[in-house]
């Protein structure tokens, strides 16, 4: 976490220093947003979204002798990435991560969990995950001339290249209430829990995310003279690594395998922000 911290403090101070280059512009922005989850294993479905948040700084580069073209670089923390997962198979979907082991029953004896590593989940578990990254952002950026003497400006960002770092990760675990599942060979033992909160489930979260988006909007300018700049925009991106790691899953009738499925997320968010 300190090394994080310091790269993201070492990019503070170099868009700081180059402001005295004409051609730098350094700013602040805030996004909320909605994320999901997408899959390609009919048996992992996406179920449910989120709501994020992102605070962030980023630096403008402009080049070509022409302020309708710059280059951007952002550090940011996302908070609340992700979505809700339905595992219509169950399986041991956090094989590295310690749960709470007293919060979960044997669906066969009755018994609570005695280790929480490795938990074989029912059929038909839900688990909304909570993900907190460190991101920086690269893309260009697109500006109009001023729209009549509105000093406003549209810009568009395309495209948008994020490598994100997991700082934190959070489940909420549930199962349907239902006993007697027991594996085909009858060795393996499943658990259910009502509903828990919580879960810290960072050793299972791939630790690193790749997304590529886009964004769109409006600038305006406040002072005849240029500088401060308001900013509006819709942005996109797509994080399309597995974002939730390997799990095993299983069903009542084949043996267990190894999850394939990609679990990338999709994120949609609301940025306003200030340029110097």
């Amino acid at each position: 976490m300190l090394r994080k911290i310091t790269l993201l403090t070492a990019f503070l101070a170099f868009v700081v220093s180059a402001q005295a280059q004409k051609e730098f512009k350094f700013g602040v922005y805030v996004e909320p947003s909605v994320s999901f989850f997408a899959s390609n294993d009919k048996d992992v479905e996406p179920d449910g979204s989120n709501l994020g948040f992102t605070i962030g700084l980023l630096g403008e580069y402009y080049f070509g002798n022409s302020d309708n073209y710059a280059l951007v670089v952002g550090g940011n923390f996302s908070f609340g990435r992700g979505g809700s997962l339905f595992y219509e198979d169950g399986g041991r979907l956090f094989p590295d991560s310690e749960l709470d082991a007293e919060s979960y029953v044997s669906t066969s004896t009755g018994n609570v969990g005695t280790n929480g590593e490795g938990m074989l989940l029912t059929p038909g578990t839900k688990v909304k995950y909570r993900l907190n990254y460190l991101e920086i952002p690269v893309g260009l950026k697109l500006r109009t001339n001023e729209l009549g003497e509105s000093y406003m400006r549209a810009f568009f960002q395309l495209p948008v290249l994020t490598i994100g770092i997991p700082v934190s990760a959070r489940a909420s675990i549930e199962s349907p209430n239902a006993t007697g599942f027991v594996s085909s060979t009858g060795e393996e033992v499943y658990y259910t829990p009502e509903k828990v909160k919580g879960e810290n489930v960072y050793k299972d979260i791939f630790p690193l995310q790749i997304q590529l988006g886009a964004g769109a909007g409006v600038e305006y300018a406040p002072n005849e003279d240029g500088g401060l700049l308001l900013t509006a925009g819709l942005f996109y991106n797509y994080g399309f690594l597995d974002a939730v790691g390997t799990n095993e899953l299983f069903d009542l009738t084949a043996t267990p395998e190894t999850n394939k499925a990609r679990t990338g997320f999709h994120n949609i968010g609301l940025r306003l922000g200030i340029v110097f």
